[in-house]
């Protein structure tokens, strides 16, 4: 399954050659560059025999976000056009995603969870391991609904956030423990909007 914006694939070895090649060729594509459009899901769901509303597509491009592989979920599901693109998802990500892990990196992503961006720094420090930044980079690597926003800035697909948020809620964690940890990490950066904001959360 891919999008029409795909042109071409190389191979790269390990992070550093991925960076050095993107130098050498800025005409390659990310990840980003490699999402659906509206336009194009309509074209899949119709390629399958489904002929989606305008409205039903932009529902499914909202809920993807236009990523390959939530557009194929949904687009063999009954739920595409039902509006119950959560319950679909969070099946999906309980038998391919969740089932998979082990209990060190469920407990990562469900603390890393309560922010809707985060450094390795505040990673780290939410998740307390010191080898955060090496996960995020396999979780981005491996497209694990996990986005590279900038060279260290992160952030989960928001319908696997949302997922990872019932999960905490479903094993007790300590939510407000998490949001105050974050709390003082954004006061001592001096960023005392999102300070704020964790703070109100932590109740």
């Amino acid at each position: 399954l891919l999008s029409g914006n795909f042109a071409e694939i190389e191979a790269w070895q390990d992070e550093q050659s991925w960076e050095r090649t993107r130098r050498l060729r800025p005409d390659l594509l990310d990840a980003a560059d490699l999402r659906f459009t509206a336009d194009e899901i309509r074209g899949y769901f119709n390629a399958l025999g489904r002929f989606p509303t305008p409205d039903e597509t932009r529902l499914v491009h909202a809920a993807t976000e236009g990523w390959a592989i939530g557009v194929a979920a949904l687009a063999k599901s009954d739920r595409a056009t039902r509006g119950g693109s959560s319950t679909l998802f969070a099946s999906f990500f309980e038998e391919q995603v969740w089932n998979t892990w082990d209990e060190s990196l469920r407990a990562f992503c469900v603390a890393t969870s309560v922010a809707e961006q985060f450094d390795p720094a505040l990673a780290e420090l939410l998740s307390e391991r010191a080898d955060a930044a090496a996960v995020m980079e396999e979780l981005a690597r491996t497209n694990t609904f996990l986005m590279r926003l900038s060279d260290t800035l992160y952030r989960y697909h928001h319908l696997f956030r949302d997922f990872l948020r019932e999960k905490a809620a479903e094993e007790c964690v300590d939510r407000a423990k998490l949001c105050k940890r974050a709390a003082e990490f954004f006061r001592a950066r001096g960023d005392y909007t999102q300070a704020l904001r964790f703070w109100l959360e932590s109740g």
